[in-house]
């Protein structure tokens, strides 16, 4: 039987081919329907969509996207997380925020899963 939670690998072509036609809007439901189904699969089929690491969705912010979620996917569910998401070209040089509102900004820094939050590497 094939699994119903796309694999990651899957996912970021999927991403990469909305930012291409300029949907960030929907490339974001992408990952955000992906991550809710996750949380919710078995862990072995959790294991098999995380286990490869995606290539690029040519944007770093979505790699780290997309990296940060399955870090914390692999904390919430208390897995062992592979070693991809912790490479270097997975995390950002600054900031980035979804919204172009600055007012939400601060509670973002708050509220953001720790995964998430330590995306950004500034130096």
């Amino acid at each position: 039987m094939a699994s119903l939670l796309p694999t990651l690998v899957e996912l970021a072509a999927d991403v990469r081919e909305r930012l291409d036609a300029d949907a960030r809007a929907e490339a974001f439901r992408l990952v955000a329907d992906w991550y809710g189904r996750a949380r919710r699969s078995g862990v072995g089929e959790m294991d098999h969509a995380i286990a490869v690491a995606p290539d690029s969705t040519d944007d770093v912010r979505w790699d780290a996207m997309l990296a940060g979620s399955t870090d914390q996917l692999c904390l919430q569910r208390d897995l062992c997380c592979p070693r991809w998401p912790f490479a270097p070209d997975r995390y950002l040089t600054t900031w980035w925020f979804m919204s172009p509102c600055v007012s939400p900004h601060p509670s973002a820094f708050v509220e953001a899963p720790s995964a998430l939050a330590r995306r950004p590497r500034v130096s």
